[in-house]
């Protein structure tokens, strides 16, 4: 009917050792982790007659970190994105959008690109919102908040 996470941020988590976040289901995310930090997980079944008292296997999963001190500055038809670089990120994503939700299934996409970038064309006097996106092997991370400027002529 459920399951029982046990979780450590040191191998070789037990039943007796982990942390229990229970009465979980499929699939379950971890929030609050932090960036960076491995962590370690085994998870129980739960039925009407109780827990179960063999665990899983352990697995061990490292909270993806996403870009900080992101910066925008506008030039003249340019703005310059900037970020700090994120271990373990394989490239980067930048989303741009001239409204300030600024997410991954409205915003224009610039993949594979550097820090710092140069977003290049673009109307002086309009205001631009980026958000910077860490690829990593397992997925890609959104950054915190998005960014804006707005270009203008020198």
């Amino acid at each position: 009917t459920s399951y029982n996470i046990y979780w450590s941020e040191s191998p070789g988590v037990t039943t007796a050792s982990g942390t229990v976040i229970s009465g979980a289901t499929s699939p379950f995310v971890h929030l609050g982790r932090t960036n960076g930090a491995t962590y370690y997980y085994i998870i129980t079944s739960v039925n009407s007659f109780g827990e179960y008292p063999i665990a899983s296997a352990e697995v061990s999963a490292t909270a993806n970190l996403h870009p900080t001190n992101i910066a925008a500055v506008a030039g003249d038809g340019q703005v310059e994105i900037s970020w700090a670089t994120v271990a373990g990120a394989t490239s980067y994503n930048i989303y741009w959008d001239l409204a300030s939700g600024c997410t991954r299934a409205t915003a224009n996409l610039i993949s594979n690109v550097t820090s710092p970038y140069t977003h290049v064309g673009l109307a002086n006097g309009t205001r631009y919102y980026y958000s910077v996106t860490a690829v990593h092997p397992t997925g890609e991370t959104f950054g915190p908040y998005p960014v804006n400027a707005t270009p203008t002529a020198p």
